[in-house]
This record gives structure tokens, sequence and C-alpha cells, in this order.
């Protein structure tokens, strides 16, 4: 005996909306930057630097279930989603224009 029975064919099961949830979500994600002034582009910029940090903690997500009664994997997680990301980046802060000196990305 199943928790989750077939129904029989041509007949409507009496399956409830929302009777599983899924393993749930915990993302921590911290910016930080710090801008430095150049004395030689006086008063025209400087130079920021930045890093973005997503999943901070590198937490496992798991996605939702299979919730597909045919398929041996029904109930389980098969997959998860984005692990840790880093990016770093150091772009030249000008009063004329913005230009993108350097951008760095780990996954």
């Amino acid at each position: 005996m199943s928790d989750f029975p077939l129904p029989a064919l041509g007949t409507e099961g009496d399956l409830g909306r929302n009777t599983y949830n899924g393993p749930g979500l915990a993302n921590v994600n911290l910016a930080a930057s710090r801008t430095f002034k150049l004395p030689f582009l006086r008063e025209q910029g400087g130079l920021q630097v930045r890093g973005e940090f997503l999943n901070l903690f590198n937490r496992v997500n798991l996605v939702n279930p299979v919730s597909d009664l045919s398929n041996g994997e029904f109930g389980k997680s098969t997959d998860q989603n984005l692990p840790r990301s880093i990016q770093l980046a150091a772009p030249r802060k000008s009063a004329q224009r913005a230009s993108m000196a350097c951008v760095l990305r780990c996954i």
C-alpha cells in the first residue's frame, strides 16, 4: 500500500493541492565595495573595488522533488540550485565616462 496510490483508469484522484512541500531555500548574499581616490587622477575619479558573494555559506539548496506518480524518482530531489558564486570587479570611476578595468568571476 502506498501513501500516494494511482487512481483507477478513467477516474480522477483525490489528492489535494499542496499535499507535500519542497525542501525550502536558505540563501545569504554579501556585497561590499570600496572606492579609492587616486592622486594622479586628481578629482576626476578613482578606483572602485567590489566583491559579491552569492550563497555565501555554500548551503545546498535542493530543488522541489519529482511530483510525477509514475516516475521511479517520485518524492526525491534530483538536483540542486546554484552553489556559491564569487564575483570581483575593479572598475575605474571617472567624472567623464565609466570604464570597466577588470571583472573576475568564480563559480
